[in-house]
C-alpha cells in the first residue's frame, strides 16, 4: 500500500511539474511570437485574439456607453498593455484620442482601431504623422471597431466649420455594420447601456487568467485546428465572426449574412446618407486590414469605379482613392496582435500627406 501511495504521489508531482513547464512554454511563445515556429504560433495567435487581450472599448476606465454609437472613448486617460506592446491613451472631451480642438480641425481622420493607433503612442498614429507633414490641423477620429456608419455619425457631431478634408481608412470589419445601417434605412439599432455593461463584465471574465489557462486554451485550439470537427468549427466561427472580431457587431442587431451587396457598394451607399458632411470636401479613401487579413486593391478599385458612376455622395470637391496594399508589408504589423506598428503608421501617414499635398 505504501509503495502504491508513493507511486501516485510521484505521478502527481510529475504531472504538476509537466503542467507548469507546458504553461511556462506557452507563456514564452506568447511573449516572443517571432521566435515561435508554426503551427504553434498560429495556435498562440488564436488564443491571444480570443481570450488573452483587452479591448479598449470594453474597459470601463477607457470607454463608456453612448446612446448613438454604443460606446465612445472616456475623456481622460488610461494605460493599455498587451503581449507585444504597452501604450498610453489620452482622450479629449470629444471622446477621441487626441488633444482638444476648440476651433475644429481642418482634416478629420476617420477609422477603427487602426486609426485609433492600437499598440502605438499618441504621436505615432498616422493622423499625427499626417499632421506633422501638412500645414493643417488633423483630428484623430479613430475608434476601435467603428464601421463607416458610426464614423459618419461621429463626424456629424464634430465642429466642421474649418473642415477641408475627410480621410476614411476602411477595414473589412466595417462591412457588417454598414449592411446593418442600410437594412435599417439609414439607422443603427444601438443596444442599451445594460448590454454594454454586460459585455464589459463578460470581457473581463473571459480575459482573466487562471492557473493552467494558457495550456488548456492552446490545447482546445489545437483540437479545433486538427480534430475531426476542425472544418465545421472553423466554418461556424468564420460565419459568426467569432471572438476574434473587434466587437463592433454587439452594437447592432443581427444582419443578413447573405446580403447581396459588395463591401464597396455598402460603403458608398452609407456615405450617400451623409452628403451634407462631405459637400465641398476632399475625401480620401483607403483600406488597411490587420496582418492576418488580406490587403489588396479590390475594395478601393471598386469604390473608385462606383464614384465615377456618380453612385456616391454628391458635392465632393475631390475624391482621392489610395491603394495602401502596394506599400504595406508584414513588417508594418505586429505579429501576434495584427495591428499596424509605428512603422506602419509612419508609412500610411506619409502616403496620406503626399496625396493631400496636391489637393489642399
Amino acid at each position: 500500500m505504501l509503495r502504491v501511495m508513493r507511486f501516485f504521489r510521484s505521478l502527481l508531482i510529475m504531472t504538476v511539474i509537466t503542467a507548469v513547464i507546458c504553461e511556462s512554454l506557452v507563456y514564452l511563445m506568447l511573449e516572443h511570437p517571432g521566435m515561435t515556429p508554426e503551427p504553434l504560433r498560429t495556435m498562440c495567435l488564436k488564443y491571444h485574439l480570443r481570450t488573452d487581450r483587452d479591448l479598449v472599448q470594453y474597459l470601463p476606465e477607457c470607454a463608456q456607453w453612448d446612446p448613438d454609437l454604443f460606446y465612445i472613448l472616456r475623456p481622460g486617460g488610461c494605460h493599455l498593455d498587451s503581449r507585444e506592446f504597452e501604450f498610453d491613451v489620452s482622450v479629449n472631451e470629444l471622446g477621441l484620442r487626441d488633444r482638444e480642438f476648440p476651433e475644429g480641425p481642418e482634416i478629420m481622420a476617420l477609422g477603427d482601431s487602426e486609426g485609433f493607433g492600437w499598440g502605438v503612442e499618441q504621436d505615432q498614429t498616422y493622423a499625427k504623422v499626417l499632421e506633422t507633414q501638412v500645414d493643417r490641423t488633423v483630428l484623430n477620429g479613430g475608434v476601435p471597431s467603428y464601421g463607416t456608419a458610426r464614423e459618419m455619425i461621429l463626424l456629424k457631431r464634430m465642429d466642421r466649420s474649418n473642415l477641408q478634408a475627410v480621410v476614411i481608412v476602411y477595414n473589412v470589419n466595417d462591412y457588417e455594420e454598414n449592411v446593418s445601417f442600410l437594412e435599417g434605412g439609414g439607422n443603427l439599432e444601438i443596444s442599451g447601456q445594460e448590454r454594454w455593461e454586460a459585455i464589459v463584465e463578460e470581457h473581463a471574465e473571459v480575459n482573466a487568467y487562471y492557473p493552467g489557462k494558457h495550456i488548456y486554451s492552446v490545447l482546445k485550439i489545437a483540437w479545433t485546428m486538427f480534430g475531426e470537427d476542425a472544418v465545421r468549427q472553423e466554418q461556424t466561427r468564420a460565419a459568426t465572426h467569432g471572438a476574434e472580431a473587434e466587437g463592433g457587431g454587439e452594437a447592432m442587431a443581427a444582419t443578413n449574412d447573405d446580403a447581396p451587396i459588395s463591401e464597396a457598394e455598402a460603403f458608398v451607399q452609407v456615405l450617400s446618407y451623409f452628403p451634407e458632411l462631405l459637400e465641398d470636401k476632399v475625401l480620401v479613401v483607403c483600406e488597411v486590414n490587420e496582418r492576418a487579413k488580406h490587403n489588396d486593391s479590390t475594395f478601393v478599385d471598386e469604390v473608385a469605379a462606383l464614384m465615377e458612376q456618380d453612385r456616391g455622395p454628391a458635392g465632393l470637391r475631390e475624391l482621392v482613392v489610395l491603394d495602401m496594399s502596394q506599400y504595406l508589408t508584414d513588417e508594418h504589423f505586429y505579429i501576434m496582435d495584427g495591428h499596424m506598428n509605428a512603422a506602419g503608421h509612419q508609412l500610411v501617414g506619409e502616403t496620406l500627406a503626399r496625396a493631400l499635398s496636391g489637393v489642399l
